[in-house]
This record gives structure tokens, sequence and C-alpha cells, in this order.
């Protein structure tokens, strides 16, 4: 096995035990018991636990961008990208335990500054791709970004409201709601073929 698949190895048994379990307990050493690799190949790749969280969080950053590029090339409805956003939001985070989405909304203070600027990315080309449905007519134009980045805030604020939070059977529930809520309001889903614009 090659450098570049022992890293691999690592990062993808990172990232199922940090679903599973969240990223507080899990260790450094029980990703390289898993992964069947020593400390030192840990250490050949990342610094330290943070370091392969960031790394994690990275790559599906760009794995979303590349997707949603992909999404804007397709000859396909408003409607129709809004489903597959929520569709792309729902497999990931259905993928999440509690425990892992606890964690992401309350970070610790070593990975806050790094997760306000992972989410402050993602809206960043959430609002490009808003401005590309514009341009495109999907989307009215008087809508400002700065309106969409409050709104994001606001949502992202909601979650971590623990009163709203034990309505919902787990948080990937709740998540999907405020994402529908965003995208669609109150209008019910056998609808909205009439409100293919914004």
């Amino acid at each position: 096995m090659g450098r570049n698949s022992k890293k691999t190895e690592i990062v993808e048994t990172a990232e199922k035990l940090f679903m599973q379990f969240g990223m507080k307990r899990v260790t450094v050493k029980e990703i390289c018991q898993k992964s069947d690799v020593s400390k030192m190949t840990f250490y050949n790749h990342f610094d330290n636990k943070n370091d392969i969280i960031k790394y994690i969080f990275n790559s599906w950053l760009d794995e979303g961008y590349a997707w949603l590029d992909e999404l804007e090339e397709k000859d396909i409805s408003f409607k129709e990208e809004i489903q597959r956003i929520l569709e792309y939001k729902k497999n990931l985070t259905s993928r999440m335990s509690p425990q892992f989405i606890n964690e992401y909304l309350e970070s610790s203070p070593e990975l806050k500054g790094f997760f306000e600027e992972y989410r402050q990315r993602g809206l960043d080309k959430f609002i490009e791709w808003i401005e590309s449905c514009k341009k495109r007519g999907k989307v009215r134009k008087s809508i400002k970004p700065e309106f969409l980045v409050h709104v994001f805030n606001m949502s992202f604020n909601l979650m971590k409201d623990d009163n709203l939070r034990n309505i919902y059977n787990d948080l990937t529930d709740l998540i999907e709601e405020v994402f529908e809520f965003l995208f669609y309001g109150i209008v019910p889903r056998d609808k909205r073929e009439k409100h293919e614009k914004i």
C-alpha cells in the first residue's frame, strides 16, 4: 500500500469514527488501530487530530463546490436544482450522529475559528450560486446577498436552540426543516410547481 493509499485509509477511517461517535471521543490511537497504521504513519500525514478534522471538512467543502458547479451546468429547472441540493444536504447529514452535529454546532475553542471560516466559505459559494441563478433568470434579481447571509446566520443559530431541537426527532430533521423553509417557505410540496421562480 502506497503513501497516498495509507493517507486515504486514515482519512476514511477517521471520517467514519467521527461521524459515528463525534470528534471529541475519538483518539488518534483509535484511528490508527482501526485503519491498521502506526502512529508514526499518522503523524507523517497529519499534525494532530484537529488537523485531520480540518482536512475532512475541507474535503467536504471541495466536493460540495465541485458538485454545485456540475449542477449549474445541467439543463434543469430551479425547482429541480433546489430538490437536488436538499437531497445532497440530507444525504450528508443522515450519515452524522447527533453527537457529531452537536460538536460541530458547539465547536471547541481550538476549532471555533476554523468552523466559522468553513461556514463562511460555504456561504460564499452559496451566494455565488444565487448570483448565477439571478443571471440565468431563475431567482428574482432584487434579492440581496446581504439579506441571505443574515438569514443563513440566523438559521444556524436556530439549529443551536435546545428548545427548538427538542421538538424534532433528531437534529437532521431540524436541519432539513430549516433548508426546506429557506427555499420554499410554507408552500406545500404539491404547490411548489407553481413557484419555480423566487
